[in-house]
């Protein structure tokens, strides 16, 4: 949705187990709400988490492959109404496709 703006959402989990072991540590019984869910997403997406939230989840609208963050070895590939469906781009190296998305994972977006 917004790959690159926040932090990875690795670390947006990361911060929810760590708010629940600080619960359970000072007594209180771990709660996971909605709220604090929105907020560890919203620092994982970033600023637009909101309009996000809206767009795709709350009024069903899709994921258009453009606002995707994709590198430069993967395209998209369009068969009019189908499904977008990636591909290696002309001359890319799928090992080295593999490796830069998976670097992209490591990092969060």
């Amino acid at each position: 949705m917004a790959a690159g703006r926040g932090t990875s959402l690795a670390d947006a989990l990361a911060d929810l187990i760590d708010r629940g072991d600080s619960q359970r540590a000072s007594g209180a019984a771990a709660e996971l709400t909605d709220a604090a869910i929105r907020e560890a997403l919203k620092k994982a997406v970033g600023p637009v988490f909101a309009q996000d939230l809206s767009d795709r989840i709350e009024h069903g609208n899709l994921i258009e492959p453009a606002d995707l963050a994709l590198p430069g070895c993967l395209t998209v590939n369009m068969t009019g109404e189908g499904p977008a469906r990636l591909a290696l781009a002309e001359g890319a190296a799928p090992a080295a496709c593999r490796a830069a998305l998976v670097s992209s994972l490591h990092r969060g977006g």
